[in-house]
């Protein structure tokens, strides 16, 4: 009998524990008073870099990388943000045309 009271003891205990941090009044009230009405913007300008996906056409789905590859160039589907050199051959001749 006073194993199983035990064994019921510690059982309770061993639950208790998951119920995760309690917050007491005091704690709560000190929270409630110090939070912003409105929570800042992110700041993302340094958070995230600024690259080039450079978009290729596979057997599957298109891959993108960071960096123009050596591959074939008739793959190349699409380049983002926008290179400021021609990619293709069409847009090549079109700059070389307009260039002159």
């Amino acid at each position: 009998m006073r194993h199983k009271i035990l064994y019921l003891g510690l059982a309770t205990l061993t639950l208790a524990a998951c119920t995760g941090p309690v917050i007491m009044g005091t704690d709560a009230a000190a929270i409630y008073v110090t939070k912003p009405s409105t929570p800042p913007p992110a700041d993302t300008e340094d958070q995230i870099p600024q690259h080039e996906s450079w978009c290729y056409s596979t057997m599957g789905d298109p891959e993108c990388f960071a960096h123009p590859q050596d591959v074939v160039p008739d793959r190349l589907i699409n380049v983002d943000p926008p290179s400021r050199y021609p990619v293709d051959i069409h847009a090549y001749h079109n700059a070389v045309i307009e260039g002159q």
